[in-house]
């Protein structure tokens, strides 16, 4: 099980540093100067046409490889855990932030994963 979770955990970071560097080399670098992307969704503004679909794989390439961490034989599942990984990769199913009424549910599905997760870490 551990090869398993660092393979898990490996992963997840990889996908992570890959679409941040990718996006930023890309659409946060002007004249040789780098900004920060405000958030990540935002980042899915920035792509264009069928790259839309990278914020997709990059919200379940850092969740759904992290599940692996949500059960353990003593404790059994954890839920906060695995809730919020879901919440982000469900962030990923439907990116859309910029279509109108879609901007609040995509907040608060964001938000209520990534403080999920957070807490199911403790």
């Amino acid at each position: 099980m551990q090869e398993l979770k660092l393979f898990s955990l490996t992963t997840s970071l990889t996908v992570f540093v890959t679409y941040l560097t990718y996006v930023i080399a890309k659409y946060y670098t002007k004249n040789g100067k780098i900004t920060i992307p405000e958030s990540f969704s935002r980042t899915w503004i920035k792509l264009k046409g069928k790259e839309k679909i990278l914020f997709t794989f990059f919200t379940w390439g850092i969740s759904l490889p992290l599940l692996v961490f949500c059960y353990d034989k003593d404790t059994g599942v954890n839920w906060l855990l695995a809730s919020g990984l879901i919440l982000i990769a469900y962030v990923g199913a439907v990116p859309n932030i910029n279509k109108k009424g879609f901007r609040a549910v995509h907040l608060i599905i964001a938000i209520s994963g990534i403080v999920l997760a957070l807490i199911g870490v403790l």
